[in-house]
């Protein structure tokens, strides 16, 4: 077939439009789909070094999974030996693939091969490192040399077209990532390696996050002296007390029966053993009933005696002065309660501590006197700092199920607006750590949990 005499407008004209264009794929689709009007063929396949066939000819979109493109990738694959523009024969394909030529394409091809641009950095994708390409043309006819130069002509200025276009939008992507790295010089890299190197290497101290409480330092139990009900209290909740002043009663009724009784019984006995004093006189049988009468009466004058201190003890007093830390009143008031129960506890106003609550998930080592700073939910800018006094060595339930260590913590510095009883986020300071640890240490414990380490 002759080159038509048009072939030198014909290529402006592609040139043109391969400038023009707007993107990748446009400039793909005039180099498999455009070309037709620069010389006549049946099927274009455009092949890029570790991609594979991505356009043909008449073809919106390439299924690489198919037969055929699977076929044409190894063909491809095997031309991309050839250097310059050749006609393919079958030596030059491997032999497993030159009988399916005939079912798959027309008997003669022309194989272009094209220069993808280079220049730009070496993360980029494969398209755009310089990697070799081709362009696969067939047709029954046979190829003439003026066609394989005019075409060769043409894939030397769509490559051009396509650094033009392309490679700018690469070089920019790698701006914005870590392509600077390959304009760096060999000092520079150096330099900017050691300050990575300290900045991982820079000591940080370990902390942790825990919930905390302002907690009294030196509490005084009030416990239930005797069994019985709780009937009233003397004091509201977080009022300032007294020593000695009262603080709970418990209800009377059936110890002051048991009193009346027992004195009644007492009274009984006494007379009983005076009656058998004076009949011993007159009798000396009686003699014989004097000491179990005056055991007797001695043993009711004790248990009188006895319920009598407590009555005293039924009404609750403050051992100290402070202030009274306790529930809600009415959810006592009613209620029985056995000997030695805990109803409230007598602080100190300003004599607290910082109660620490450690998830089991961030424990780490501490020292003694390790820094501890309670940012209160009340006043988060005016936190209270401590050192580490005390921290369990066994984990312990709490309210809400979970389990934790117990940490407290004297305090140095207290903040005007601190009380008893106020919550917050604790911050407990370990010791010093390289910032890559300090990062990672999360991460490695969550994976060695996953594995199972």
């Amino acid at each position: 077939m002759s080159v038509d005499p048009n072939t030198a407008d014909t290529l402006v004209r592609l040139a043109r439009r391969a400038r023009h264009a707007e993107d990748e794929a446009t400039l793909r689709f005039v180099l498999v789909n455009e070309t037709f009007s620069l010389v006549h063929y049946q099927v274009a396949l455009l092949w890029i070094e570790g991609e594979g066939v991505v356009s043909q000819s008449g073809v919106s979109h390439i299924e690489r999974t198919s037969p055929f493109v699977m076929w044409a990738n190894r063909v491809c694959t095997a031309l991309n030996r050839q250097r310059e523009p050749a006609v393919v024969a079958p030596a030059m394909l491997d032999a497993e693939d030159v009988p399916q030529w005939s079912e798959s394409l027309p008997a003669r091809a022309l194989w272009l091969p094209v220069e993808l641009p280079t220049g730009v950095p070496t993360e980029l994708p494969a398209a755009a490192k310089g990697t070799r390409a081709g362009l696969l043309l067939a047709r029954d006819e046979a190829w003439t040399p003026g066609e394989t130069a005019v075409l060769a002509e043409w894939t030397e200025v769509w490559t051009q077209s396509w650094q033009l276009h392309y490679a700018p939008s690469l070089r920019k992507r790698a701006a914005r990532g870590w392509g600077w790295l390959t304009h760096m010089t060999p000092l520079k890299k150096v330099i900017y390696g050691l300050l990575l190197l300290a900045f991982l290497l820079f000591p940080v101290r370990l902390t942790i996050l825990a919930p905390g409480e302002l907690v009294p330092a030196d509490p005084s139990a009030i416990r239930v002296p005797i069994e019985g009900v709780v009937e009233e209290f003397f004091v509201v909740p977080n009022e300032r007390v007294q020593a000695g002043q009262p603080l709970l009663a418990l209800d009377l009724t059936a110890l002051t029966s048991k009193l009346q009784l027992a004195r009644q019984e007492m009274q009984i006995a006494t007379a009983e053993y005076r009656q058998s004093s004076l009949q011993s006189l007159r009798d000396p049988k009686s003699r014989s009933l004097l000491t179990p009468q005056e055991g007797r009466a001695l043993e009711l004058e004790l248990e009188a005696q006895y319920l009598e201190q407590l009555l005293e003890k039924a009404q609750v007093k403050s051992p100290r002065d402070g202030v009274v830390i306790f529930d809600d009143p009415l959810e006592w008031i009613g209620r029985p309660v056995v000997a030695g129960e805990k109803v409230m506890v007598v602080a100190s106003e300003r004599d607290m501590e910082i109660e620490v609550w450690v998830p089991l998930n961030e424990a780490i080592t501490l020292e003694p006197d390790s820094p501890v700073t309670l940012y209160l939910n009340t006043a988060p800018f005016a936190p209270v700092r401590g050192e580490l006094r005390y921290l369990g060595h066994e984990a312990v339930a709490r309210p809400d199920g979970s389990y934790a260590y117990r940490m407290r913590a004297r305090i140095s510095d207290l903040g005007s607006a601190a009380r008893i009883g106020l919550r917050g986020t604790a911050k407990v300071s370990g010791d010093y750590v390289t910032f890559s640890y300090w990062v990672l240490r999360k991460p490695i414990v969550a994976l060695r949990q996953f594995l199972g380490i």
